[in-house]
């Protein structure tokens, strides 16, 4: 419930915000004047999350900021479980920031509020921005006009698979959910790792369902989190998984079968992230999902303990619904500059740098000779701690052609294993927060489903029990809510279409 609250209270301050920007005086033809040429033009900017941008980077781009473009620009560094919150206090207390993120819903509102600053005439004169496909800005144009800049690809989660074992047990990369289970089956009856020990399981995954869809999606149109919906694109209709009885008992007679068989970890009702991972690093389980572009450290820590280990994630499986590896539908990186900034020209110099292919770099490397250099094919760090900020998962998803420092084998190959991923609509996060209802029932609806699909796979109740779920979220309200947000996307389509 905090959580729809602060959103409300976003959407509030964009009459606030819509005020001050009338009030500015400033323009483009008006840019860059200040009361002293030489003197730095102060810019604020909130940076969301804190795992990326360590306080070295951050420190060394606002000064290149200013070499560039005589911006002294203030980087606020928001853990992202705290945005929401830090960004309603920056409204409300007056810091006024220039550069700030927003999730899609939040940017769909404020677009359409005349709150943000538009970015069409900098995309259509950049040698970057303008060679880019007209899709890589779909996600971020409003009424015609476009007020972020894309930034990443998504990687999917995906099954990450123990492919020495599968070599050492004669088995190819599986093609299909009965191929997929046979492997995982060997993995945890057939020794795979040669200690002559029933030790071994076929995959593990969380209690919770979390990073689980490429399971579900073998049979389902979506995994069962918060309220499972899915744009059915021939009917042109929200629906929800929960009410897929037939394919819902599929997936669940799969899993339930990998229980009973111990191909399943016994203990994953129990699993966190942590615990799931490390079983899978250890060598305790063959399988374990997770983003395809974050296997290069888990490889790592693995390779220490086994020099001879040969991971990588099975290629996508295709079923009813398409492939079973998804990314949400977008490519916008979410920052967006507010219409009351100070001066325009030079916050949108600051954003095509931050987000271009040098800040790029900067920020998800660092800089080279300063942070990082390259020695005897190695990436040596200058500063103690700036590893853990390094993703270069993240360098290879840019819509950027870059490359990295140092080549990473393991994590190439991962992606071009994924390739041939499903990007779609992410109804969850584009509709729930719309509606009341669906905000204040989501967790609800989950945590019901949970109960079934826990004691369904475990084998505490039979599969047909799963219909009793059905008729429980019936009574609930789930038909009406989802009447409710086929409104809002019906109306939101059609608002769109008349812009």
């Amino acid at each position: 419930m905090a959580k729809k609250a602060t959103t409300t209270v976003i959407v509030s301050m964009f009459g606030l915000a819509a005020a001050l920007t009338s009030c500015s005086g400033m323009n483009e033809e008006t840019s860059m004047i200040t009361t002293d040429v030489n003197k730095p033009l102060s810019m604020l900017m909130m940076w969301y999350g804190n795992d990326v941008l360590s306080p070295v980077k951050q420190q060394l781009i606002q000064e290149k900021v200013k070499d560039k473009f005589n911006v002294d620009l203030k980087i606020q560094n928001v853990d992202k479980n705290d945005y929401d919150n830090e960004f309603n206090t920056a409204l409300m207390n007056g810091s006024n920031p220039d550069i700030v993120w927003m999730n899609n819903v939040m940017t769909r509102q404020a677009a359409y509020s005349g709150v943000l600053l538009p970015l069409d005439d900098l995309v259509k004169s950049s040698p970057v921005w303008s060679k880019m496909p007209k899709e890589y800005f779909a996600d971020s144009t409003y009424n015609g006009k476009i007020y972020s800049l894309p930034q990443q690809i998504q990687a999917p989660e995906s099954i990450y698979y123990r492919v020495d074992w599968a070599e050492k047990l004669n088995i190819k990369p599986p093609t299909n959910p009965d191929e997929l289970y046979k492997m995982l089956y060997a993995f945890a009856k057939k020794d795979p790792d040669g200690d002559g020990k029933a030790n071994t399981t076929g995959f593990t995954m969380e209690g919770n369902l979390s990073r689980t869809g490429a399971i579900w999606r073998m049979f389902l149109p979506a995994a069962p989190r918060k309220l499972a919906l899915y744009l059915d694109s021939k009917e042109d209709t929200i629906k929800s998984a929960y009410f897929s009885s037939t394919e819902m008992k599929k997936a669940l007679q799969w899993l339930r079968r990998g229980y009973a068989d111990g191909v399943l970890d016994k203990e994953w009702v129990l699993e966190k992230k942590k615990t799931a991972e490390e079983k899978f690093i250890t060598g305790k389980t063959g399988a374990w999902m997770m983003g395809a572009d974050m296997i290069s450290p888990r490889y790592d820590k693995m390779k220490a303990s086994f020099p001879n280990v040969n991971i990588t994630s099975i290629p996508p499986i295709i079923g009813p619904h398409g492939s079973n590896y998804v990314v949400r539908a977008g490519y916008s990186s979410n920052y967006v500059i507010l219409s009351k900034t100070q001066d325009p020209v030079a916050a949108k110099k600051v954003l095509d740098y931050l987000l271009g292919p040098e800040g790029t770099m900067d920020t998800r490397v660092g800089i080279e000779g300063q942070t990082y250099r390259v020695e005897n094919s190695q990436l040596q760090w200058l500063i103690k701690g700036e590893d853990k900020y390094y993703d270069p998962g993240s360098i290879l998803c840019s819509v950027h052609p870059l490359k990295l420092p140092v080549p990473i084998p393991v994590l190439e190959q991962n992606l071009k294993a994924v390739e041939g991923f499903k990007m779609e609509m992410n109804t969850n996060t584009l509709y729930i927060p719309q509606s009341v209802r669906a905000s204040s029932k989501a967790a609800d609806f989950e945590k019901l489903a949970l109960e079934y699909i826990r004691k369904i796979i475990m084998g505490q109740s039979p599969i047909d029990q799963y219909d009793e779920f059905i008729g429980e979220a019936k009574k609930m309200g789930l038909e009406s809510i989802l009447k409710e947000i086929n409104e809002i996307y019906k109306r939101e389509k059609k608002w769109a279409e008349e812009k």
